[in-house]
């Protein structure tokens, strides 16, 4: 298994093999996060068994030094515990269209 690809997985596609366009929005926010820690390994050294207890736990990659506080807000939203939680891609990008880069 090739460890990164656990590393940006939401916990519902670690352990019931459900994917959506929720676990696609989860994904995303692991990969804005990847750019701003300048392509840093999220959850590094953790096989998938410990991401999953860090997951279930609440435990979330924290800000990179690089990521607006409003972008990082919107990452943290990706992440949300529950699928129906986070936002759809049209709000992301409503989102981050308001951004002051």
């Amino acid at each position: 298994m090739y460890l990164t690809s656990h590393s940006r997985t939401p916990l519902e596609a670690l352990t019931h093999a459900c994917f959506s366009t929720a676990s696609d929005v989860w994904s995303y926010g692991v990969c804005v996060w990847e750019v701003f820690s300048l392509g840093n390994v999220p959850w590094q050294g953790l096989g998938p068994l410990q991401i999953m207890d860090k997951l279930t736990e609440g435990d979330r990659l924290g800000r990179p030094e690089r990521c607006p506080a409003d972008v990082f807000e919107l990452v943290m939203d990706c992440w949300a515990h529950k699928s129906q939680d986070r936002p759809s891609f049209a709000e992301v990008h409503k989102r981050l269209k308001l951004v002051s880069w």
